[in-house]
């Protein structure tokens, strides 16, 4: 309640008497709520600017990670071919370049008779 006019205002712009509960008139609310009403206008159209602000980001992100994923693919598929070039087409194992062995399954060759020179 309003201390000044003793009237209770209402989130849609109305007034109500207290002593009477009557709902107050007039020219002055009619203007009021034809002001909220371009009000509420205006935020609609604030917030559908906004959500079509989120959309077209959220649309960048998604080609943004798209590119992304066709990126860490690439590399995959590089590294691939690389493995495949060292690999002996005869025994399948790759040399690595500090001279040791691995699997083509990713495990190294080790043993007893690995690197044992036999004379």
């Amino acid at each position: 309640m309003n201390p000044f006019d003793g009237l209770e205002h209402k989130e849609d712009g109305s007034r109500v008497d207290s002593t009477t509960g009557l709902t107050v008139g007039g020219a002055n609310t009619h203007a009021q709520l034809w002001s909220y009403k371009e009000d509420e206008e205006k935020k609609e159209a604030r917030e559908e600017k906004a959500a079509a602000a989120k959309q077209e980001k959220d649309a960048k992100a998604a080609e943004e990670a798209a590119a992304k994923a066709a990126e860490e693919k690439a590399k995959i598929e590089k590294a691939k071919k690389e493995r495949k070039a060292k690999q002996n087409p005869l025994t399948g194992l790759i040399k690595n370049d500090d001279g040791s062995y691995e699997f083509w399954t990713g495990g190294k060759v080790s043993g007893v008779n690995y690197n044992t020179n036999v004379a």
